[in-house]
Order: structure tokens, then sequence, then C-alpha cells
């Protein structure tokens, strides 16, 4: 049995998860621009795929999970492979950011903009 995830409303979305919610807020935190869910695509036969957050002014998808898993696990991972074939057709990033935030996260350089050190304990 799964832990289910708590849907939470922040800056007029609805999460699906309140970890999703804490990308935003970090995003917001660091003026990252950013669209929650925006739209889903049809991968063929990996299936359909909608990823959580679109970083318009990096071109590339975030992709959340609650859980880290391993390089084998991942390889093994449905949702993986479908970020790995959306990267593939569209000719773009997808990341994935697996578990909380950490503390004290220091994000630097993202495409040539330098970011500033968050303590993400605080999101």
């Amino acid at each position: 049995m799964g832990i289910k995830a708590i849907e939470t409303r922040y800056n007029g979305y609805r999460f699906r998860s309140r970890l999703e919610a804490r990308w935003a807020v970090f995003f917001d935190t660091l003026g990252i621009t950013y669209e929650y869910e925006p739209e889903g695509y049809d991968l063929g036969e990996a299936g359909w795929y909608l990823p959580d957050f679109w970083l318009p002014e990096h071109k590339c998808w975030l992709e959340v999970k609650g859980v880290s898993l391993s390089i084998s696990e991942a390889q093994k991972d449905s949702e993986y492979a479908k970020c790995k074939e959306l990267a593939r057709q569209a000719e773009l990033q997808v990341y994935v950011a697996a578990g909380s935030i950490p503390k004290g996260l220091v994000v630097g350089v993202l495409n040539g903009v330098t970011y500033k050190s968050v303590d993400a304990a605080r999101l």
C-alpha cells in the first residue's frame, strides 16, 4: 500500500501533491517561470504522459517523484521510460527530481543564469 499524496493549492494551481507545490514555491523563490501540467503528450507505444512542470525560459520539463530509484529500477519503470521518450521525441531535456528539495540547496548556473542559495527547509 502506497502513501496517498495530499492535493495542495498554491498560486492558482491545484497540485497533485505537496511535494509538487513545494517545487512551485522553490521556483517562485528563485524567480523561475513555470507552467504546471500544461499539456499531455501521446508518446505512441510508450502511452500518454503528462509532465509536471514546463520551464519555458529553459525549454525543459521537470518531473517530480516522491522517492528516488536506483538506475536499474528507473530503467524498468514506465514513468521514467516516458520521460526518456518525451525527451527523445521533443529533442528537449526532461529532468527528474526525486524526493524532497535538499535543505540549503545552492542552485548554480542554469543556461547561463546564476541563481541564489535557498534554505529549502523554509519552503
